[in-house]
């Protein structure tokens, strides 16, 4: 599915696509980001607390003394790119794409060659198989201000649009269709509260700058 994340400056957009790669990461989803993230002190915190340790002391109980065989854990890894045809493979995982507009204003949806284009049209079927023969599915997160600075194309693909809010440091996340977006009384299909965690914001850089796509791709078709 292709999700947009929108809202106004200082919302937490970007850290929101943040949150969601850590979760995508221990369900053991590959993760592929525009943007760097670095989530090692994150987890150094994560491992502290007593949740963490409860639930490792309790699959060391059951494999020690039960004699149950437990999988281990598989995590996703995160990939960077800078190009965006460089994701025209990936099948199966979670792409992120901060400040979308920046590839796919209307003048960048043009100047995407055919194998680009095709890939939004088509992502659903790019699918992939774990170890254990689950299928994984293709799923593209982009981070905007305003859904209408993406392309109309674009927008025709797009399954789900999250408005985000932020009161102190509580973020709302509202789900909606890409259709009820712009209606006065839209349905709101999801609501997602989530609070401002420091070591999590520290694992990106607010100011990276998102500089678009270099025109490799272009060189390639000449």
């Amino acid at each position: 599915m292709i999700n947009i994340v929108t809202g106004k400056p200082g919302t937490g957009k970007t850290y929101n696509l943040v949150r969601l790669a850590y979760g995508f990461i221990e369900e053991g989803k590959d993760v592929y980001s525009n943007f760097y993230i670095n989530f090692d002190k994150y987890e150094q915190k994560r491992q502290k607390t007593y949740a963490y340790r409860i639930r490792n002391f309790l699959r060391i109980f059951v494999i020690r003394y039960l004699g149950i065989k437990l999988r281990p854990k598989r995590l996703g890894k995160i990939y960077f790119w800078k190009r965006i045809d460089e994701f025209v493979d990936i099948k199966g995982g979670e792409i992120l794409i901060d400040e979308c507009q920046i590839y796919f204003n209307s003048r960048g949806w043009k100047d995407l060659p055919p194998e680009l284009q095709y890939k939004f049209q088509q992502h659903r079927k790019h699918i992939k198989r774990d170890e254990n023969g689950k299928i994984i599915g293709l799923n593209i997160w982009g981070a905007v201000q305003n859904v209408r600075r993406i392309d109309t194309v674009i927008r025709e693909l797009v399954n789900n649009v999250f408005i985000l809010k932020k009161v102190g440091v509580v973020f709302l996340a509202k789900q909606y269709d890409i259709e009820e977006v712009d209606k006065e009384n839209k349905i709101c299909y999801s609501r997602v509260f989530f609070m401002f965690d420091k070591t999590l914001a520290n694992s990106y850089d607010t100011f990276q700058e998102i500089t678009g796509f270099e025109n490799d791709h272009k060189k390639r078709r000449t």
